[in-house]
């Protein structure tokens, strides 16, 4: 924790230069650091408003049972968020948002993070939110699967920030963008954070009204001086994230396209529709008890074709599947080893509430789901060829993962995302074997409210500790 040499306790009475000592090493344990100095600042212009409203509407808002529009493991939602305002005469200006206290805070970084945008979008007069992560808050629960949580998490945000910013016009979502510029042009504001994605909209009419939602304040900080850290022990976590993990593509065309390569056709989905993604993600809500009941076909059918909703991103990549466990007998099983990009899987792997919370970790409240789907990716295409690939495919995993949710929602059925798995047993399960990179699990099922999550306990027991 400290560059110092380890305090060792001794038989030797204590000196003045020991209690010296002792006063300088409990300053260090009690000190809390002083917050940027903040000052009021003028109402927003219709470029931030509309980037409030996005955010607001994406990650904030909140419906009949007070959840917030996206899940996050733990309910620690591992990320800050910043809007690049470069719609303005002038300099960009960067704001980074409070969202636990809705406060705006205009700081002096945006000319440097516009720089390094510079040429990586469509237009450069744009407004810009900026997701970064911070894994630390994920990690010190969870240990080194926390990275992977924290990404996922990010991933929920970005593709809900996403959805809900369609329904009110043009967005792009950029996963390929200078992460490392990018850190570097953020260290003196937010340290230890790694930007996840960018989401580029439209800019609204010079004259337009834009309200900016209620209950924001505006402030803004003068001098560069970081926003919030807890320093070593933070600056340790971030250490031990390699550093091959922040490489990977500065830029990458936007194409409308679904997170599944591939729909069957027994699916004959529609997708979410524009206009109802924004409604339902704030209706939307993480089961924390399933009970034992089937789940009618065409429900289910309904819900996993919401992953037919195209989306503009920069997805470049393939080879990323999806398979439904069901019990059997629903659908027509097309057997294992069939090329389709989505395919469902009856298995009375499904059926055995045992088998279910052995596979899981012990997550004895998942056991009564009816379905499961399994996020997966090719493993030698998605671990092999560099850092961008796994991305996109923890990406295309948590998108999808978000798509569910709100396919559920709009079926009234319960649904949860499984962090903690045997991921043997459950490719054993589908039919799929160690070419696949199993990344990420939804259950599905008739919605039993009646408890909470391990994961939302002081200890993450469905990790395996306790």
């Amino acid at each position: 924790m400290h560059t110092r040499e380890p305090v060792h306790l001794t038989d030797t009475p204590a000196g003045v230069a020991d209690d010296t000592e002792l006063a300088r090493i409990w300053a260090e344990l009690t000190t809390i650091s002083a917050r940027p100095v903040l000052a009021e600042d003028t109402a927003p212009g219709p470029g931030l408003a509309r980037a409030l409203g996005v955010v607001d509407d994406g990650i904030l808002s909140r419906g009949p049972g007070g959840i917030r529009s996206v899940p996050s493991a733990g309910a620690i939602f591992p990320y800050d968020v910043l809007v690049l305002d470069r719609s303005a005469p002038g300099p960009a200006v960067l704001y980074r948002l409070d969202l636990d206290r809705r406060l705006c805070v205009r700081t002096a970084g945006g000319p440097p993070l516009d720089e390094v945008l510079a040429g990586t979008t469509d237009d450069d007069r744009s407004v810009l939110v900026l997701l970064a992560v911070r894994p630390w808050l994920s990690i010190r629960k969870y240990g080194p699967r926390g990275y992977l949580y924290a990404q996922i998490d990010a991933g929920h945000a970005a593709t809900n920030l996403l959805g809900t910013a369609l329904d009110h016009g043009a967005a792009r979502l950029r996963l390929a963008v200078p992460r490392r510029r990018l850190a570097e042009a953020l260290a003196d504001h937010l340290p230890y954070r790694g930007i996840h994605s960018v989401l580029e909209l439209e800019v609204p009419e010079r004259d337009a009204a834009v309200p900016a939602p209620a209950g924001w304040g505006y402030l803004h900080q003068e001098h560069p001086a970081p926003m919030e850290s807890t320093g070593r022990l933070e600056a340790v976590c971030w250490a031990g994230i390699p550093g091959l993990l922040a490489a990977g593509r500065d830029r990458a065309p936007v194409v409308a396209r679904t997170v599944v390569d591939a729909v069957p056709p027994l699916l004959a989905p529609e997708g979410i529709r524009p206009g109802e993604w924004t409604g339902l993600s704030r209706v939307r809500r993480s089961s924390k008890r399933f009970g034992r009941q089937a789940l009618d076909p065409a429900v289910l059918l309904d819900a996993v074709g919401a992953l037919a909703t195209e989306l503009p991103c920069d997805l470049t990549g393939s080879g990323f599947g999806v398979t439904v466990l069901t019990p059997p007998g629903r659908f027509p099983d097309r057997g294992p080893g069939h090329g389709d990009a989505l395919r469902f899987v009856g298995t009375a792997f499904v059926t055995g509430t045992e088998d279910i919370a052995r596979a899981c970790m012990g997550q004895s409240h998942l056991a009564g789901a009816d379905s499961f789907v399994l996020l997966h990716a090719d493993r030698a295409g998605t671990l092999g060829t560099g850092p961008a690939p796994l991305r996109e495919a923890i990406f295309r995993s948590a998108a999808a993962a978000h798509l569910l949710y709100l396919g559920a929602a709009r079926n009234a059925i319960g649904v949860t995302g499984v962090g903690g798995f045997d991921a043997a047993r459950w490719l054993a399960a589908a039919g799929l074997d160690d070419t696949r990179e199993l990344l990420y699990i939804v259950a599905l099922g008739s919605d039993r409210d009646d408890d909470r999550k391990l994961d939302r306990a002081e200890i993450a027991y469905a990790q395996g500790e306790g």
